[in-house]
């Protein structure tokens, strides 16, 4: 007798309990017209003439408050789905309004004895015709097909449709242009398009949503593409009923990756040649100029005898052209292990440290995470981070007169900590300039230049410490002590 009408999202869970009592007991009231328990709705019937008088029992009661709870019930639905919605759902709502609002008349007029034996029929009739001809011929009932439709047509990725028999039983225009070339059509086997590119089976293979880019050979041109599989499932653990694979060209994207990468890669160069100057100027660079001052003072005291004095100045000078082949050499070494954008970075860590160690005899400790260093800490911040602990290394060398050093790594909250201490002689960061001042500049410079923050502690007593602080990234774990070298 009552139409329900199908209500929004949030309304959908208590449409569906509705639905499947309002069935099961229409199912159960039909099962006892057809059987034996008939006699509960009706307790006899005769003819009076040409009427049929029918003496009604408590199932004739009970079926009829059914169809009156149904009705009831697709009135509060329908009033709360015009209110709640709003568009074209309103109109479906009304329409809805409008074929309950047929099934209480034709109730009406039959409770009122208006033509009894045809009211009910003609009250059926109507609601269908309205569902059936608003609904289906007007399509107001649904327009998502429509959408999803238009939207699978237009799309710029290329998209198919794969049974759960492996074949092929939608695409789009797009994705046939995309796939030229492939036996990818109607009704074609998956089998045979993902044979004819392998990629298209490997995304296949894996369970669940997966994505992965892959290059396709074409005969006038090669294309970059992301491949992803979505299955065709209500949820997670319900069968499968096939899957949408969805084909992107990223061929211009991957261009213009590779076009900012050499960019950023020529711009770095750049950079690193910048500093690299600026170091050599503040530092051996300066060495000659007083070389060349020395020598003419040792041209002086050689032209008036005095012997004893240029002894001990060319002593003086084998000192610093002493300190000088260690600086150079050591910029060698470290030019050469700080290509860590290719290689391992504790293993190119650890390599320096080894050299350091039989080169100056000054013990190592190195204090690391138990987790890779990418969990916490970018390549690039890798990079600058090789240099800071090279130029640390070699201040201590210097100046700091120390016996051991130590380099420890860990995660503190959101950040990352390089600790860089010894145990050498002090120096106030704030004054006092003799002490590595252009290598401290350059070591905040480059921790800045990845985010980075550069502090210094120097104690009388506890010799220097540098702090280096990242932003850290991904999962954080215990450190462990290990030696290095």
């Amino acid at each position: 007798m009552g139409h329900f009408c199908l209500a929004d999202q949030p309304a959908e869970k208590n449409m569906d309990t509705v639905t499947k009592y309002s069935l099961g007991s229409t199912l159960f009231l039909a099962l006892l017209l057809l059987s034996n328990w008939q006699e509960l709705i009706w307790q006899s019937a005769w003819l009076d003439g040409q009427a049929v008088v029918l003496v009604w029992g408590i199932g004739h009661v009970v079926m009829i408050g059914h169809v009156l709870m149904l009705c009831i019930l697709a009135t509060i639905l329908s009033v709360r789905w015009v209110v709640t919605s709003a568009g074209l759902r309103r109109q479906q709502a009304w329409s809805y309004s409008l074929a309950v609002a047929v099934s209480w008349l034709s109730y009406a007029l039959w409770r009122f004895g208006v033509r009894a034996d045809i009211i009910l029929p003609i009250g059926f009739l109507l609601n269908g015709a309205i569902v059936a001809w608003i609904y289906y011929y007007l399509q107001l009932y649904n327009i998502l097909p429509l959408a999803k439709t238009v939207a699978v047509e237009n799309v710029v990725e290329g998209i198919f449709f794969v049974d759960k028999e492996d074949y092929i039983v939608a695409i789009n225009a797009r994705a046939q242009t995309m796939l030229s070339g492939l036996p990818v059509s109607i009704g074609a086997d998956f089998k045979a398009t993902a044979a004819a590119w392998p990629a298209l089976g490997e995304v296949d293979s894996r369970p669940g949503v997966q994505m992965l880019e892959a290059e396709r050979q074409q005969p006038l041109h090669a294309g970059w593409y992301q491949l992803t599989k979505i299955p065709l499932q209500k949820s997670v653990g319900q069968p499968s009923l096939g899957r949408v694979i969805l084909v992107k060209d990223i061929t211009s994207q991957k261009q213009d990756q590779a076009q900012l990468i050499e960019q950023q890669n020529a711009l770095a160069i750049l950079t690193e040649r910048n500093r690299l100057g600026r170091e050599i100027h503040d530092g051996s660079g300066q060495i000659w100029n007083y070389l060349l001052l020395e020598l003419k003072s040792l041209s002086l005291l050689m032209a008036n005898k005095q012997t004893e004095d240029a002894a001990k100045l060319v002593e003086r000078l084998e000192g610093i052209l002493r300190d000088v082949h260690d600086d150079v050499r050591e910029s060698i070494v470290s030019l050469n292990s700080g290509k860590v954008e290719n290689h391992d970075f504790m293993t190119t860590l650890q390599e320096y440290f080894r050299w350091y160690k039989q080169a100056y005899s000054i013990d190592l400790v190195l204090d690391l995470p138990d987790k890779p260093l990418e969990n916490f800490i970018s390549k690039n911040i890798e990079v600058q981070l090789m240099r800071i602990i090279q130029e640390a290394l070699t201040n201590i060398r210097k100046h700091a007169k120390a016996s051991q050093a130590q380099i420890s790594m860990r995660a503190e909250g959101e950040n990352f900590v390089v600790v860089i201490s010894d145990n050498g002689c002090s120096f106030e960061p704030a004054t006092d300039c003799s002490i590595g001042h252009y290598g401290l500049s350059i070591m905040k410079e480059r921790a800045e230049a990845v985010g980075g923050q550069l502090i210094i502690e120097s104690t009388l007593v506890q010799g220097t410490k540098i702090k280096i602080i990242f932003s850290a990234r991904g999962s954080y774990g215990e450190t462990q002590n290990s030696t290095g070298g």
